[in-house]
């Protein structure tokens, strides 16, 4: 596929050269409508989000693509405190006859630096969080909002002390935290959203993202969501490549766009 940019000149965008791909994965280089240009892009369906319709006209491209992302964000949260509730015994799996809380269980919820209403990665996980306690018959979630990554530990052991059963931690930067808290205690089942979870030998966080650490068996109570960051990112790339007027294009070295996640999502009891 080829963009052409504002200099006139022809540029190639081979996906196929970034990755291989599995049978049945969206491939933006083989989208049946390729995105010539930016204008064109906002009108384009959301092929890579998932989700089937196109985008308002008055809605802009990054708005768009963050809504879609992040409602699947507040499904898959839900989805694992369902899944991860199911390996209880103190669960009565729905709502009394009553209305209230069938089951004990005690989800709290740490969020990235931020609001909890921030349109954005934390008000979507708490939204999946109220839906998946609902689900199960827990009572409603408590949350700890986050004003400075340096409380991120201090905040999830708040709901250590409090003998909580599941803890929600938002955002790739809390990994780190989340990793410490999950090794030191077992016995408590964690959530990350937005956390490939990356280990060395012996369980601790691993800075060099060697993940040398099988996290499945030295973690089996944390399980992180990620998502395939790599698909709205190349039709991001495609975008600024047709509207480039230096010819250059960078990207930021994260983690996500540079290796795949240690493991795949999992629900261990």
């Amino acid at each position: 596929m080829t963009t052409r940019g504002r200099l006139g000149g022809r540029r190639d965008i081979t996906a196929k050269s970034l990755e291989a791909r599995s049978g049945g994965q969206y491939d933006a280089a083989d989208s049946p409508r390729p995105v010539p240009s930016a204008v064109d892009a906002r009108f384009a369906p959301c092929q890579a989000c998932g989700v089937r319709g196109f985008r308002s006209h008055t809605e802009g491209e990054g708005e768009f693509m963050r809504k879609h992302r992040y409602a699947l964000g507040a499904t898959a949260a839900s989805l694992a405190i369902v899944l991860l509730a199911a390996c209880q015994s103190n669960t009565g799996g729905g709502n009394s006859a009553s209305g209230g809380p069938t089951s004990t269980l005690k989800i709290g919820v740490v969020t990235d630096v931020g609001t909890l209403d921030d349109h954005n990665f934390n008000q979507y996980s708490w939204e999946g969080a109220k839906a998946g306690a609902q689900a199960v018959g827990a009572p409603a979630p408590q949350s700890v909002v986050t004003t400075q990554s340096a409380d991120y530990a201090k905040n999830i052991n708040s709901f250590v002390a409090k003998n909580y059963n599941i803890i929600v931690t938002i955002g790739f930067a809390i990994g780190g935290d989340t990793t410490k808290a999950a090794k030191a205690n077992p016995n408590i089942k964690f959530i990350g959203v937005d956390q490939g979870i990356c280990v060395d030998e012996q369980g601790n966080p691993d800075s060099t993202f060697a993940c040398k650490g099988d996290a499945a068996k030295l973690l089996p109570n944390y399980q992180g969501l990620v998502f395939k960051a790599q698909q709205p990112g190349y039709l991001a790339g495609v975008v600024a490549a047709s509207i480039s007027t230096s010819g250059h294009r960078h990207r930021m070295p994260r983690p996500s766009t540079t290796r795949p996640a240690a493991r795949p999502p999992r629900i261990s009891c």
